[in-house]
């Protein structure tokens, strides 16, 4: 019995052919639960001399393996999965053929997933570390079919007693079978997924400073950044936009040679005032990069250092990350960003070749942060760092795609969504522009100061999950824009989970790969879907939400397609771009995905340079027709607010009842104080429907009751 259950081992030791003594046992659990099965190493003596890669390995990927276990033959047949490279950019849906594609080593050190697209139902199996994630690697031998997992050939020891795990899952669809894996190592943990909602940054509007940002290093003329700030912030609310949190990226602290930080405190060049400048109630989200061995703070805390790495020291002490949010944290400080992840990992040897410093840092960073109640964000990190966060309950979020610029393609996220939701956080999209053109920006040599999709990314950016951050020019946002992700108070509507690919879109990936006419760069079709599950008196059923993008051939979907969905169930459906248009979404009546094409210049994948590419979108919001028992019932559907990018929320919407004898509807609305919202109820006339209109007018407490029944006027809203 461990952490994961019950299950019966089967157990190996292994020796050196000139000694007797046993030096490593592996072993294969099979576990009650049928889903899961692990592959064990443990050392049963300190193992030493154990280098299979030598030399300056720094920014290296290493393929080489110490020790493999488990290693199995793939079929060529297959499709695979792989999560590879900084910011997971390397990230491949491709036939397995002989695995010359793979990239694994440890750029890799997430999961590999295969699936069979020749079966209905897509039956997949994930393979992947179940601890070690930081020196974790996988192998595919070149020209033959196999592929292997271990530690990576740069490790010099190992301790007696140490183990090493993969955990195999398996399940139904690639989609499923991911998180059904990553279930399994929250279990293993004791860990939860965390909440959408979870801390400030989730929960409300924000504004960002980062890469890809307007006033990323930039200031308004003459100003400061704290004039510049102060500017900003009256601007967005005298817009209406009740931003309550800022990101503020590495130019507000002290670098040193190589721009490493040496002191996490606010230059006075930079806020005169000091962080809190802001005053009130406003929150911080505090980047910090790779530290530099020339930090004000070593003489102090342990930092573990090489000279082969001139740069770089390592922070290893609970207590120096205690104290540096401490010194920041009555300024507003809610959640510390951790850039350059990737980078501190691989830019020394340190980290490779010894087991236990890279996750001396990370502990360390989570403890600190847990002591001052400070929240973690993973950034520019490997897919081994984002699995690693599944450890601590205060890693809230990740960055899902490398940084956003204006007119690239970092949209394209939904693979990366699934990943961190795996390890059980939140993905961020970054930042974004609200609006086409913004003269005078730093990027004017790469995109023209043009983004040529402010709608496809504000969308993508309350999709995915985490925070929504627009980074626009002063009184140039949308604040129409901004405000369908949002209430007036700024909370933000989000879906229950973030977008995930349906299955239909690795159904479609093999077509994608090999036709290079239709799809040259090798996209993985964008087809995404995510719900909102509220709570009611009787099983209604979820709202959900597709969303798809450059679609390269027109697609059919139908309710089996969704997760979650009633396979024979009615819906009614309508898009954003055309919501009066609401259509009934049926076996008999499936979504029609049209060809999305993009326009502007030839080079459509637009990554990691920017480029003036239209990318059309469709996303149609879901809701569920619930039957009725009686035949003369009035059978009211709750399609959501009015001009909202998601219809129904947790935020807005606190439970939907529905009779089922009378069809009368009843719902629980949220709001802000004095909000005024619009609501929209469907009621059948005849063969079709017709569209409700109803105000909401909230009251101090911010709660209404709606209520349709039959008579002249059906359907009224009652502030609480």
């Amino acid at each position: 019995m461990d952490a994961l259950g019950a299950y019966t081992a089967y157990d190996f030791t292994w020796g050196a052919a000139h000694k007797s003594q046993q030096l490593l046992e592996t072993s294969i659990r099979k576990y009650a639960n049928l889903n899961n099965v692990v592959f064990q190493q443990k050392t049963l003596a300190e193992l030493t001399n154990m280098q299979t890669t030598t030399g300056d390995t720094r920014k290296k990927n290493i393929v080489t393996l110490t020790s493999a276990f488990p290693s199995f033959n793939a079929s060529s047949e297959l499709m695979f999965l792989e999560y590879s490279d900084i910011c997971l950019t390397g990230t491949r849906v491709e036939p397995w053929g002989s695995g010359e594609r793979f990239v694994g080593g440890t750029y890799d050190a997430g999961p590999v997933l295969f699936y069979n697209d020749s079966i209905p139902g897509l039956p997949s199996v994930v393979w992947g570390p179940m601890e070690n994630f930081q020196t974790a690697v996988s192998s595919a031998r070149q020209g033959r079919d196999q592929l292997s997992f271990g530690f990576n050939g740069k490790m010099r020891s190992l301790p007696k007693g140490w183990t090493h795990s993969i955990l195999l899952s398996f399940g139904h669809d690639p989609t499923a079978s991911l998180l059904e894996w990553g279930d399994a190592l929250m279990k293993y943990y004791n860990t939860k997924r965390t909440p959408m909602d979870a801390n400030p940054t989730l929960r409300s509007l924000g504004y960002a400073t980062d890469n890809g940002a307007y006033y990323y290093y930039e200031t308004l003329p003459n100003e400061n950044y704290e004039q510049t700030i102060k500017t900003v912030n009256s601007a967005l609310h005298s817009s209406a936009l009740p931003t309550q949190m800022y990101q503020f990226d590495s130019w507000w602290y002290y670098k040193g040679p190589h721009d490493g930080c040496v002191k996490w405190e606010a230059m006075p060049s930079i806020f005169p005032d000091g962080l809190g400048f802001l005053g009130g109630s406003t929150q911080l989200w505090l980047h910090g990069r790779f530290w530099s061995k020339d930090n004000v703070y070593w003489h102090n805390y342990t930092f573990y250092t090489e000279t082969t790495s001139p740069a770089d020291a390592l922070p290893l002490e609970t207590t120096f990350f205690e104290h540096i949010f401490s010194v920041n944290k009555p300024y507003g400080l809610i959640l510390y960003e951790q850039d350059w992840m990737s980078n501190t990992l691989f830019r020394m040897n340190g980290t490779y070749d010894n087991v236990h410093k890279a996750d001396e840092w990370l502990f360390a960073m989570a403890a600190g942060a847990a002591k001052v109640n400070v929240f973690v964000q993973y950034d520019s990190a490997y897919a081994g760092q984002i699995l690693h966060g599944v450890k601590y309950s205060n890693v809230h979020q990740g960055s899902s795609h490398i940084d956003y610029r204006p007119g690239n393609s970092q949209w394209r996220n939904t693979l990366h969504n699934l990943l961190h939701w795996t390890a059980g956080l939140v993905p961020w999209k970054d930042g974004f522009w609200t609006t086409e053109t913004q003269t005078g920006c730093r990027y004017v040599n790469e995109s023209g100061c043009y983004e040529p999709n402010p709608h496809l990314q504000t969308v993508m950016a309350l999709l995915t999950g985490g925070p929504v951050t627009n980074g626009d020019k002063l009184n140039m946002w949308n604040t129409t824009l901004l405000s369908s992700t949002c209430r007036s108070d700024g909370v933000l509507l989000k879906a229950s989970r973030p977008l995930f690919p349906l299955a239909m879109a690795f159904k479609m990936a093999r077509k994608y790969n090999v036709d290079k006419t239709l799809n040259p760069f090798g996209l993985f079709p964008h087809i995404g879907h995510t719900f909102s599950k509220i709570p009611g008196s009787r099983a209604v059923g979820n709202f959900h939400i597709v969303m798809a993008a450059a679609n390269l051939t027109e697609t059919r979907l139908n309710p089996v397609d969704l997760p979650n969905a009633k396979a024979l169930g009615t819906y009614l459906a309508h898009e954003l771009h055309d919501p009066d248009k609401i259509f009934e979404f049926s076996p008999k009546n499936p979504i029609v995905v049209p060809e999305l094409k993009t326009t502007g210049t030839s080079h459509a994948i637009c990554f990691p340079q920017p480029c003036q590419v239209k990318v059309p979108f469709r996303l149609w919001n879901i809701a569920p027709v619930w039957p009725c028992k009686a035949t003369n019932c009035t059978n009211f559907v709750f399609l959501g607010e009015q001009n909202k990018i998601v219809a129904v929320s947790e935020q807005r919407v606190d439970y939907v009842s529905h009779d089922e004898t009378t069809g009368h509807l009843t719902a629980r609305i949220l709001g802000a104080a004095d909000e005024k919202v619009i609501l929209r109820i469907a009621e059948p006339a005849g063969r079709s429907w017709t569209v409700l209109v109803v105000s909401c007018t909230f009251g101090y407490n911010g709660v209404a009751e709606l209520q349709c029944t039959t008579g002249p006027t059906p359907c009224s809203c009652i502030p609480q």
